[in-house]
């Protein structure tokens, strides 16, 4: 059992996610569902990067009642070390600045975070990197990557590219080694069956690291309520990409008599909408939409947390189109999609693996995979 290689000293999981809402809540989930498999004496310290709607759609995702909190869960939200992200998060919707930053930073930020870790927690047994472009540099901690894609084969591609997406090749050539070292600490990584690239027809380079996976999400049984209107789920991005876009097809939809459908956290996105039309959204976790309504259509950035809700629960996704300057995984994400219907993705993963539930696959190997361990 994991528990006697455990011991029964506290033992400290780190989630080392990337900008937006999708990677902190991915490494939670999992981090969660393996403290399950073998012991409640599991700490999870996850940089607070987003201060109260951090901490407001954990509670939500994890369905955390009123008179409970995110530490009785063993999740700990840290604001001093999610300040250490600051210099190296995505933002204004422009990739080169990210670049940049990550070019000036991001070496900086993997010595203080390593070093803020260790002197505030001790040892981190288990880091849960989910898309991270940094890794901690203890040989200690089990490191384990899942993420549509590797950084590093993202960059590779785009300098490939025929395509002008407008990025200095000599700042993508030097953050994609930079991404390539930093890649090499890792113990295992979880890439989706259905990923970034699978618009490609040759078969993808894989690291021997590398384990596919169902899509990263779990799904709960439908019990539709039945409606006569139609309906659909616009989804905002974490990162702050594409509000206006989004809020422009939201006023769209409701001018045709739509219901639109928001996550509870982007509320204060469609404040600009007519307050005529406040009957006609509905705030809610998507999950909790998404089992019990039937929607036309989820629309939103491709990004793949909201793809992977439309595999999991079955239901069309329509991306908006991808804009100058914006993550060129996301450009990415919609050649697979142009090609390739979201549904036949689903189908040819089912082909491999009947369960789409990724969160569990990913718990239990990596369980499996800290269970043979020396320690």
């Amino acid at each position: 059992m994991l528990e006697n290689l455990l011991g029964s000293n506290e033992k400290n999981f780190f989630i080392n996610p990337v900008h937006g809402n999708e990677p902190y809540i991915l490494g939670v989930k999992i981090a969660v569902e393996i403290k399950k498999l073998y012991s409640e004496n599991i700490k999870i310290i996850v940089p607070h990067i987003y201060g109260d709607r951090q901490k407001n759609i954990l509670r939500e995702e994890l369905g955390i009642e009123d008179n409970f909190s995110l530490e009785d869960f063993g999740v700990i939200l840290d604001k001093d070390l999610g300040d250490f992200y600051s210099s190296i998060l995505f933002k204004d919707n422009n990739f080169s600045l990210y670049l940049q930053d990550l070019k000036d930073n991001l070496k900086d930020v993997q010595k203080n975070v390593s070093d803020f870790l260790f002197n505030k927690y001790g040892d981190i047994f288990l880091e849960l990197n989910t898309g991270s472009k940094f890794s901690l540099s203890s040989d200690n901690t089990f490191k384990a990557y899942a993420f549509p894609i590797l950084f590093s084969e993202l960059l590779k591609n785009v300098l490939q590219e025929e395509d002008n997406l407008g990025f200095d090749n000599n700042l993508l050539s030097v953050v994609c080694d930079l991404s390539s070292d930093l890649e090499k600490n890792l113990d295992v990584i979880y890439i989706p069956f259905a990923n970034t690239f699978s618009f490609k027809e040759e078969l993808r380079d894989r690291s021997e690291k590398e384990v596919y996976t169902p899509p990263l999400k779990s799904a709960e049984e439908k019990n539709i309520i039945i409606s006569d209107k139609k309906s659909v789920f616009t989804m905002f991005s974490g990162t702050g990409s594409e509000i206006e876009t989004m809020i422009k097809i939201t006023k769209d939809y409701l001018d045709r008599g739509h219901d639109v459908f928001i996550p509870t956290w982007a509320k204060d996105r469609v404040d600009s909408i007519s307050k005529n039309h406040f009957k006609n959204i509905f705030l809610g976790v998507p999950q909790d939409i998404f089992k019990t309504r039937k929607l036309e259509a989820i629309i939103g950035r491709a990004g793949w947390g909201t793809m992977w809700l439309s595999q999991v629960y079955g239901i069309d996704f329509i991306p908006i189109e991808y804009s100058y300057n914006d993550d060129p995984e996301i450009y990415y994400n919609i050649k697979t999609l142009k090609k390739i219907d979201i549904g036949e993705l689903t189908r040819k993963q089912k082909d491999i693996r009947t369960d789409l539930d990724g969160i569990s696959f990913v718990s239990q190997d990596i369980f499996n995979k800290l269970k043979q361990r020396k320690v």
